[in-house]
């Protein structure tokens, strides 16, 4: 799944703080969704983080041979972001977000062993009213950026960063999305 991909930064106001965003076109989001759907049938206890309600899973899946050709597609993906790139996913995770699931206000870093460190979504299921993914300025947490995600959507972003996901106030789909970090 090698493309060309062209990422979109959006600022945070007045910093030069912010997000990458690109779209991977020929991503079979029905297959990934229905990997994700399998993968919790495996491992049906939710892992308790950020999220509020829905399910995730370990942040582990990058090690499970379904989830092989999506890791190294992200990472394929992400390396057009800059010119040398060494990274490799550390963990990566699935959510599925029923009605009235959210995930509080929260940062992925920091990891201070690493020199760069960055994380990311990639969103595979975002049915209509299923909440947007808000990013907040680190200084003032007045002022953020409220993003309205789209399947296929990729998000990468600096691991501090606050964020917080909206509810999904879609009564009969879930929201569906692989988080990750790496450096």
């Amino acid at each position: 799944m090698r493309q060309e991909n062209n990422f979109e930064f959006i600022e945070i106001l007045p910093y030069p703080i912010g997000f990458w965003v690109t779209t991977i076109k020929d991503l079979d989001c029905d297959y990934w969704i229905n990997q994700s759907y399998e993968y919790k049938k495996s491992y049906p206890e939710s892992v308790f983080k950020s999220n509020k309600g829905g399910w995730q899973s370990n942040d582990d899946i990058q090690l499970h041979p379904s989830f092989h050709d999506l890791t190294n597609s992200i990472l394929s993906i992400s390396s057009s972001m800059y010119e040398h790139n060494n990274y490799k996913i550390d963990e990566m995770w699935i959510n599925i977000s029923s009605f009235g699931c959210y995930n509080s206000l929260h940062s992925h870093g920091p990891h201070f062993n690493k020199p760069i460190n960055l994380s990311g979504v990639l969103y595979l299921k975002v049915p209509k009213d299923s909440g947007n993914i808000v990013f907040y300025d680190p200084f003032d947490l007045n002022r953020f950026i409220n993003f309205s995600p789209e399947e296929k959507m990729i998000i990468i972003f600096p691991d501090q960063l606050l964020h917080m996901v909206e509810p999904n106030l879609n009564q009969e789909e879930d929201r569906i999305s692989i988080a990750f970090n790496y450096g």
